[in-house]
Order: structure tokens, then C-alpha cells, then sequence
């Protein structure tokens, strides 16, 4: 099942902005952008990583990069793929 991001997730994301200048705010953003479409795959997946389960509705098959354009900047992600290519 999904895991839960903890206060240490969000604290090392901070860490890593932090020093950035401008470019922070970008960064924490892109940083939690990742997190949040590595869960929403293991969401979709019903399952974690390496796990066996009956559930398991697939597998995780690499990533595609993708630039996405926001009031912050183009920030550039690796969205994760499915082999059947329904996520």
C-alpha cells in the first residue's frame, strides 16, 4: 500500500533547497512534485517497490523526462512508467 511521507522527507527536502537562492523555492518544488508521482505510481500499482503481492496491479518499467512550466519556471521531471502504459 502507499507509504506516508514523515516530517523527515519534507525536512530533507528543505535541506536540499536550502543555499539555492532564488532557485529554492523551484527545487523544494520539483523535489516534492517527484515524491509525489513516485506515490501515486505505487498508489496505482497497489503495491511497493520489489513487493509480492495477489494486488499488485504491475510494474514499475523506468521513466520518461517531461518539462512542465509553472509560475516558477520550467522544471524538468522524470515521470515513472508502467509496463502496460496505463499510468
Amino acid at each position: 500500500m502507499a507509504r506516508r511521507m514523515d516530517d523527515k522527507d519534507v525536512l530533507g527536502i528543505w535541506q536540499e533547497a536550502t543555499g539555492q537562492g532564488d532557485g529554492g523555492l523551484r527545487k523544494v518544488m520539483g523535489s516534492a512534485i517527484q515524491r509525489i508521482l513516485e506515490e501515486e505510481l505505487r498508489s496505482f500499482l497497489n503495491a511497493e517497490s520489489h513487493e509480492r503481492t495477489q494486488d499488485r496491479r504491475g510494474y514499475c518499467n523506468g521513466y520518461k523526462p517531461r518539462a512542465l512550466m509553472t509560475r516558477l519556471g520550467r522544471m524538468e521531471q522524470v515521470v515513472p512508467k508502467n509496463r502496460e502504459g496505463r499510468f
